[in-house]
């Protein structure tokens, strides 16, 4: 990918907490994550790699069982994820 000039990114489903290191060594720009994983953490590593991350609004509790505010949901992910390298996507 990186030899044609192209961007890459991978999802991670499920919870990688203790794989996130190597998650940044695989090669790729970035990764998406799901709604398991620490945003603040994802995100500090994340940019200890240098590496762009997104996602993280929670499906199943926001959106499928309306146990959480989708607004207060999406306001905590955008400040958590910052403002470098972060896409806010679902989780």
């Amino acid at each position: 990918m990186h030899d044609a000039g192209k961007t890459s990114s991978f999802f991670i489903c499920g919870d990688c907490t203790k794989v996130i290191e190597d998650v940044c060594k695989v090669g790729t720009h970035g990764f998406a994550i799901d709604e398991q994983l620490n945003l603040n953490f994802v995100r500090d590593v994340a940019m200890k790699y240098g590496k762009g991350f997104g996602g993280n609004l929670k499906l199943t509790l926001a959106l499928s069982l309306g146990l959480l505010s989708p607004r207060e949901d999406a306001l905590i992910s955008l400040a958590a994820g910052g403002t470098q390298g972060y896409t806010f996507a679902p989780g």
